[in-house]
């Protein structure tokens, strides 16, 4: 009998080992696969401000391009308020001989 309880008991604690070692595992796959939807989830978050990035870089662009078609109108306006100054300078200038 003494046997057969030692046999038991050796056998009751392989049982116990292999049975942790599954939990173990199990547990570790959870860990793993729950840390992989952190993951997925962060990637998805970056993509949505990756994309908003692009689109208000494209609202930017718009707008620069705007900025600088108003530059040049003011840039030829300028231009022409010089001749015109230069002209009215001669006028006076022949108008006083």
């Amino acid at each position: 009998m003494t046997i057969e309880i030692t046999v038991l008991l050796s056998v009751l604690g392989v049982a116990v080992s292999v049975a942790t070692f599954f939990i173990g595992r199990m547990t570790s796959v959870k860990k793993s696969g729950e840390q992989q939807g952190r993951l997925e989830l962060k990637l998805e978050h970056m993509a949505e401000d990756i994309k908003e990035i692009k689109v208000q870089g494209r609202t930017n662009s718009e707008q620069y391009s705007g900025v600088r078609t108003d530059i040049e109108v003011l840039k030829r306006d300028i231009k022409r308020i010089d001749q015109l100054v230069g002209e009215l300078r001669e006028l006076f200038n022949n108008s006083r001989n």
